[in-house]
């Protein structure tokens, strides 16, 4: 009976010395498990920029008035018979 016990004890000791120090061990699982639902909130986070620019990009495709006021505000440009004011401080 005392051989059957060392011999379980033996085999415990080894399984739980690769559990915490193997190749495969507990320490890399949680870190891979904490990369992972980081991936997973920046997918998320993406997922939503996404929908985001896709609803841009199909107002740009389809609203003149978006495009117009595009061009006005960021590229500077005024329609023909059209006076430009500037007001400086």
């Amino acid at each position: 009976m005392n051989k059957f016990v060392l011999i379980l004890i033996i085999f415990l000791g080894i399984l739980s010395f690769k559990f915490f120090f193997g190749e495969s061990n507990f320490l890399d699982y949680r870190i891979l498990k904490d990369q992972v639902q980081y991936v997973i909130l920046e997918e998320k986070n993406l997922l939503e920029k996404n929908k985001i620019l896709r609803a841009q990009l199909e107002n740009l495709k389809t609203g003149l008035k978006v495009i117009e006021e595009k061009a006005r505000t960021e590229l500077g440009y005024i329609k023909e018979k059209e006076i430009f004011y500037q007001i400086v401080k």
